[in-house]
């Protein structure tokens, strides 16, 4: 693990899904940079509008609550964001709450992403944010407003450092979270928007069980969990003085409403250090036409590097059936195709649906999206207008272990970055997800 030390010339940009995620996550660094005399940037992309319903229902002392209790509740959680900030010394100004919807995240990212179809919150029962502090008022609910809220802030702010949550979350609202701000410094880059690419650091809160032990022990270190300890990640280690620690505690305890229910896990996160994960595009190498044969034999990738390596972590793909668990990812292209090779822990098998997706990003193409579904051996299904249709130059083949994919980079459009995710489903279950991942597919390589 690398040292990670911010000071005076830094310009710390913390994005947050939820109100306390910003103290958990970056609290200790928030502190150090504006103690350096640093300048640093919150952004709340949800009001946590929806957790929890069990409190809120104690809280308001009904079963059934009505859309303005979640809002009322949203403006609590905001003021205790604000306390909390205080103590870390960050005032009222350096924060912008966005307002967008608590849990739909993942569904802007994933379906809702113009304003023709906008996502419907749950508890607020809005498909526009409707609180009168948003940043952007009555912000439609989809992933092009969020983006270009994002867009305005990185260029207004100009960070150096980007603290995001971590792309393997398992919080749909923060690894979504993680998607949405990438995918905004992507297209300021892309556009020429950007003058210096800031570094981007990724911190986790939900994952299983960790951290461990639970409780209060800030004289204790924050280590990765243990199945990413032996990936080729980079993680950066943020040591704290002992004045941060105690600050960042201060901080947490302002978040009353949360503390309540969760005192014992969120008071996990005051460690004596935090923890980030470096975020990179991974280079995808360029093979001559003809190297790669779509037959589900790995045999042909002789010599090309994983550029997605997964952490063997996943309890309900194994009580399921090994063939719905996904181990590392490779992927080449040629002049044509962008090639994909998954590798499974056990035999590829009908029983599972494997769901490949793809967006691409260019200069000039704006963004192209791709799902694809695919069954064993070779069916292959895109998802378009109409539906679920059969699409001919898509090639997949499953042989064994290894599931092997041709995408025209014409479908693309040609892009410069590839944003991929895969999924395993039995049925409408999600069995196991791989991180989002930014793919650099262009002729010349380079970026944030």
């Amino acid at each position: 693990m690398e040292s990670l030390a911010l000071g005076r010339e830094s310009r710390l940009l913390v994005v947050a899904p939820h109100c306390d995620d910003e103290v958990l996550g970056a609290g200790g660094l928030l502190h150090t940079v504006t103690r350096a005399g640093g300048a640093v940037r919150v952004v709340l992309l949800t009001n946590g509008d929806g957790y929890n319903r069990t409190a809120l229902r104690g809280q308001f002392r009904r079963l059934r609550l009505p859309p303005e209790r979640y809002i009322q509740f949203a403006y609590l959680r905001q003021r205790e964001t604000l306390a909390a900030l205080a103590a870390l010394g960050a005032s009222d100004s350096q924060v912008a709450f966005l307002g967008y919807p608590d849990r739909g995240l993942a569904a802007m990212w994933d379906d809702h992403w113009q304003p023709e179809n906008p996502y419907r919150s749950t508890f607020t029962r809005t498909t526009r944010s409707p609180y009168d502090n948003s940043r952007t008022r009555g912000a439609v609910f989809c992933g092009e407003s969020l983006a270009r809220d994002l867009e305005d802030i990185v260029r207004e702010f100009r960070p150096t450092h980007v603290a995001v949550p971590h792309p393997h979350d398992d919080h749909g609202d923060h690894w979504a979270g993680c998607c949405f701000t990438l995918y905004a410094l992507e297209r300021l880059r892309l556009w020429g928007r950007l003058s210096s690419p800031p570094v981007v650091l990724a911190y986790l809160v939900h994952q299983g069980t960790w951290p461990r032990p639970r409780g209060y022990r800030p004289t204790l270190g924050l280590l990765p969990p243990r199945p990413y300890l032996h990936l080729p990640s980079v993680w950066m280690i943020a040591d704290l003085p002992q004045e941060a620690v105690e600050q960042k505690y201060r901080a947490l305890l302002c978040h009353r409403s949360q503390m309540v229910f969760m005192g014992r896990y969120l008071s996990s996160f005051v460690r004596r250090n935090e923890l980030f994960n470096l975020i990179q595009p991974a280079t995808v190498p360029r093979v001559d036409a003809g190297r790669i044969r779509v037959d589900g034999e790995p045999c042909d990738w002789e010599g090309i590097e994983v550029q997605i390596p997964v952490p063997a972590r996943d309890t309900l793909a194994r009580r399921l059936g090994r063939g719905a668990d996904i181990r590392p990812v490779a992927a080449c292209r040629d002049s044509d195709f962008l090639y994909l090779l998954l590798e499974l822990r056990r035999r590829v098998v009908d029983d599972y649906l494997y769901r490949v997706i793809l967006y691409g990003m260019g200069r000039k193409r704006g963004l192209r999206r791709l799902r694809i579904s695919v069954r064993v051996p070779d069916r292959v299904k895109v998802q378009g207008e109409g539906g679920w249709e059969p699409r001919g130059e898509i090639v997949a083949r499953a042989r064994n272990r290894c599931l092997e994919m041709a995408v025209p980079l014409l479908l693309l459009g040609r892009p410069e970055r590839v944003f991929l995710g895969v999924v395993t489903r039995f049925r409408r279950l999600v069995v196991d997800r791989v991180a989002w991942q930014i793919l650099d597919v262009g002729e010349r390589h380079g970026g944030p």
